[in-house]
């Protein structure tokens, strides 16, 4: 029997009564519905749910994270490790547990990043909007990327930058929640360890409407960071990279 879950968060009963020749017999199924689009501990085999990978090795590690973790290393410039969407509509809120394990040079980045979908095609549209960490020194940008579909070139543009080394400078295995969201009014925010760090409003100015195609991780060649207890949200719900209880 497939059931189809309801639109409300809850927990649900499900009763199945069968009559046959002056008998009968009644079985219950309990339905647990959460508020959540997604989430991942990383602790059973993750493959089957949907993520894709590009330049990546992907391992699981036992002695990592709350009860394991998913450990990436990315072999070549930009890897990928991210989960696909069906164009889901903003509010999208997602939220993760990460440690850098190497970073070999200054250069070397770890990024959120949440990639948008081509809407009514469109000549001109944001393809993905990232959160960029430099461990190696601290440094940090928020960027959104254009492409011209008629012309066939990408921009990166550069919201704001800074330099954090208290908070993003490469501290080994030590794991930190990062969330980055789009809020219904298309602002980028980012909290990490549990504090608001980052908003930006510049998104609402670009293009009317915003679409997730597709969310994760984008790693520099021979970055490797763990990834744990990843959550996402379409619902309204704005990840503020605390602790969570599922």
């Amino acid at each position: 029997n497939v059931w189809k879950a309801p639109n409300e968060a809850g927990t649900y009963e499900i009763w199945c009564t069968v009559k046959c020749g002056g008998k009968k017999e009644t079985r219950r199924s309990k339905m647990i519905v959460l508020d959540e689009l997604f989430y991942s501990n990383f602790e059973t085999p993750y493959y089957n749910e949907g993520w894709s990978n590009a330049s990546m090795t992907v391992a699981f590690d036992a002695n990592k994270g709350t009860n394991g973790a998913v450990k990436l290393t990315s072999t070549k410039a930009d890897g990928r490790f991210a989960r696909s969407w069906e164009n889901v509509s903003i509010p999208f809120s997602t939220q993760v547990d990460y440690a850098i394990n190497a970073c070999p040079a200054d250069n070397n980045f770890a990024e959120i990043r949440i990639e948008f979908a081509r809407i009514n095609n469109a000549t001109f549209y944001v393809t993905k909007v990232c959160f960029t960490t430099y461990p190696k020194t601290g440094a940090w940008k928020a960027t959104y990327t254009t492409t011209d579909v008629t012309t066939g070139e990408t921009a990166d543009i550069i919201i704001d930058e800074g330099l954090d080394t208290a908070n993003f400078k490469f501290k080994k295995d030590a794991f930190k929640t990062i969330a980055v969201s789009i809020d219904a009014n298309k602002k980028f925010i980012v909290y990490y360890d549990g504090k608001k760090y980052f908003e930006s409003n510049v998104l609402a100015g670009v293009q009317d409407q915003y679409y997730v195609s597709r969310s994760g991780f984008g790693l520099d060649n021979k970055v490797v960071i763990f990834a744990d207890n990843l959550f996402v949200f379409d619902n309204g719900t704005i990840c503020t990279a605390e602790p969570r209880e599922r």
